[in-house]
């Protein structure tokens, strides 16, 4: 439903997560706005669990197991103290409700409405038909009487002061030939011996080096699909069904693709059902479903991987991926608290995506040693990456 909304979902975001707030969205159509009823959608009843606001999981079917609560409603020229009540119909398998009081005189069909957890209520903003930016710039005290704004995580002193003293040296020459070398000369330098772990680099903070560039996106980190629940099994039946041909990767089959919320070349894409990231596949309107994830899994991992981490950017010297390159280790961007809640927004409006890296050398190939390679890389761009954190601070040497 957020595609269908009249204001971009993804620059309104962005505005919230500048004042560190992290809203969920609704977007009411215009039966929901004449009957007077919404549908809680999983995004918004994550979040309301979440904020511990309401839990529909506990909550009993029928009118008079409605819950109601007080809220204020922002939109143009005006802020009001309103109600939104919650509940479960006896029919439709009991699918959650929701309703804002007064918000037919207050909206229009597809207005983006953002929900946010205030100190004693719930927040609602009509971004929509208010400046969201000269809201928050001209009523700040307001925003914070009213709002529960995240606190900034604890910056690591020790690691920030030990990126300082490496800034310091200037440029140093790479202690690793190829494209890994970035990260493996800095870590070495922080005296971090190269493994495999999943877990954090340092002391429970994750470290991503990378070359100054406006192109690379950076893993958030690689996660194979559930092959429990998926309809293809491994990475061989994927590319046995999608895979292609290209000159460019020798005698291979291969998909080394981005997979998104839009159809690609090779018709894949994503899309969050419920609890679960699907990449499908379409033909000629067809749809199949290829592979799944958990919901729960990528969340966990997330939560796991960049409880807090330290984005590090390198300016570089030389002739890239070789004996001759050097780097000056000069920008970080500290992150913490993954917003989980607004993770299948992210991944249903293209900001997160993942990478296939898969390929299979053909039979008959002897030349080459490795025979095959699979990968599966989930990634954000670094201008998107303060919408995933409730905390992000730029520290630049």
């Amino acid at each position: 439903m957020l595609k269908c909304a009249n204001r971009d979902p993804v620059e309104t975001l962005r505005i919230f997560k500048n004042h560190n707030l992290s809203p969920a969205f609704l977007v009411p159509t215009q039966t929901g706005l004449e009957k007077s009823i919404m549908d809680a959608t999983y995004l918004i009843r994550q979040f309301l669990n979440d904020s511990k606001i309401h839990n529909y999981e506990i909550q009993k079917k029928g009118t008079e197991n409605k819950v109601v609560k007080q809220a204020i409603l922002i939109a143009k020229d005006f802020i009001t103290e309103t109600s939104v009540s919650f509940y479960r119909p006896e029919t439709k398998n009991g699918d959650p409700r929701i309703w804002i009081y007064g918000l037919k005189e207050k909206a229009s069909n597809f207005d983006l409405l953002a929900l946010l957890k205030g100190k004693n209520q719930l927040i609602i903003f009509n971004c929509s038909n208010l400046n969201i930016a000269n809201f928050f710039q001209r009523e700040r005290n307001l925003l914070n009487q009213l709002l529960d704004i995240e606190n900034p995580s604890i910056v690591s002193e020790e690691l920030l002061e030990k990126c300082r003293q490496i800034n310091k040296k200037g440029f140093i020459k790479t202690l690793r030939v190829g494209d890994t070398g970035v990260g493996f000369t800095f870590e070495s330098l922080l005296g971090i011996k190269s493994n495999s772990s999943k877990s954090p680099d340092y002391k429970g903070i994750e470290i991503k080096t990378g070359r100054e560039s406006k192109t690379i996106r950076p893993n958030l980190f690689s996660m194979v699909p559930n092959w429990d629940i998926s309809n293809l099994k491994n990475a061989e039946e994927i590319l046995e069904k999608r895979g292609g041909y290209s000159p460019k990767f020798g005698p291979c089959k291969v998909i080394h693709h981005t997979i998104s919320n839009k159809e690609n070349s090779y018709g894949l894409s994503l899309v969050v059902e419920n609890n679960v990231i699907n990449q499908i596949y379409k033909n000629n309107g067809q749809k199949e479903y290829d592979v799944k994830w958990l919901l729960s899994d990528f969340n966990q991992r997330l939560k796991e991987k960049h409880s807090e981490t330290f984005w590090i950017t390198a300016k570089c010297e030389g002739a890239r991926g070789t004996t001759a390159e050097s780097f000056h280790y000069k920008k970080i961007v500290h992150t913490g608290n993954v917003n989980l809640t607004i993770i299948p927004t992210l991944i249903e409006l293209g900001v997160i995506t993942v990478d296939y890296l898969l390929w299979e050398k053909l039979k008959g190939w002897q030349k080459y040693t490795k025979k095959k390679g699979y990968d599966y890389l989930w990634k954000i761009k670094p201008k998107d990456r303060h919408l995933l954190f409730n905390f992000q601070k730029e520290y630049q040497f």
